[in-house]
């Protein structure tokens, strides 16, 4: 009896060190999707690891599935043999986009407010005394983290024309200064700080005939940025209506041409939030 007794033992010893071993193999995988070198394949990509999907096309109906989407995956690694060179192989049970939650608050909303000391005058009794103008934000939806690293990658290796480059390219949203159509918001970057939700805009700004034709200094300003703060003791923020960038140790520094930031007063977020798609 001992001896059936320890055999019995012994047979499911080996069976949960099996079972142990099948269930490590399990994992989640965060990464954006990514296409093969080699036709027909695709992987999830992080900063430190490739997962080649094995199963890929029991998700290729799905509209999110694209290169660059950020995806999560839980599923198996396999010891295969594949025609495809690169990445572990991985067979996905679940796969999802990945939605920031900023993205969930933001996207689809719209952001009115006034904007004050246009023109960088401080007071009414100034020669050019300063106006007022309504101040509309529309967000389409949210610059993601690897967009702001090609900006940043740009404008350390290429300034200001680089990194106008790149920023031409994307598209946020729409701001809007006073009347008017107003001009596409390239980028729309939001981050938590405490309780308030910062947002920074950067867009290409339209360069006035007069600047284009005389080559006048403010032509190095090429950019709109703002700054608007929303949440408990915030719903105000800055705004630069010509600005030029440059990239130090700490992060961006933004000067302005020759005046002080109008201010945003009274912001408010309007309308009803809406998950993008994923990109």
């Amino acid at each position: 009896m001992s001896k059936t007794l320890l055999k019995t033992l012994g047979t499911f010893a080996v069976i949960v060190l099996v079972s142990t071993q099948v269930l490590a193999k399990q994992i989640t995988v965060r990464g954006r999707l990514q296409k093969t070198v080699e036709a027909g394949g695709w992987i999830i990509a992080n900063d430190s690891e490739k997962y080649l999907l094995l199963n890929a096309k029991k998700f290729q109906g799905e509209r999110w599935f694209k290169e660059s989407t950020e995806v999560e995956a839980v599923g198996e690694t396999k010891d295969v043999m594949t025609t495809f060179m690169q990445g572990t192989p991985f067979e996905a049970r679940t796969l999802e986009p990945v939605t920031d939650t900023q993205e969930e608050k933001l996207a689809g909303r719209t952001i009115t407010g006034t904007v004050h000391f246009i023109g960088g005058a401080r007071s009414g009794r100034a020669a050019n005394a300063p106006r007022s103008a309504s101040f509309t934000l529309n967000i389409t939806r949210v610059t993601t983290a690897d967009e702001v690293s090609q900006l940043n990658a740009a404008l350390a290796s290429g300034g200001q024309d680089q990194l106008l480059s790149v920023l031409r390219r994307m598209n946020a949203g729409r701001i809007r200064i006073g009347t008017g159509v107003g001009v596409t918001a390239n980028a729309i970057m939001a981050t938590q700080e405490g309780e308030q939700t910062k947002l920074t805009v950067l867009y290409q700004r339209e360069v006035r005939i007069a600047e284009a034709r005389y080559g006048t200094r403010s032509r190095d300003f090429q950019f709109g940025f703002a700054e608007l703060y929303l949440g408990p003791g915030g719903n105000q923020g800055m705004l630069i209506y010509a600005a030029r960038i440059r990239l130090r140790d700490d992060g961006w520094q933004v000067e302005d041409f020759g005046t002080f930031p109008a201010r945003l007063m009274g912001l408010r977020l309007r309308g009803s939030p809406r998950i993008a798609e994923a990109r």
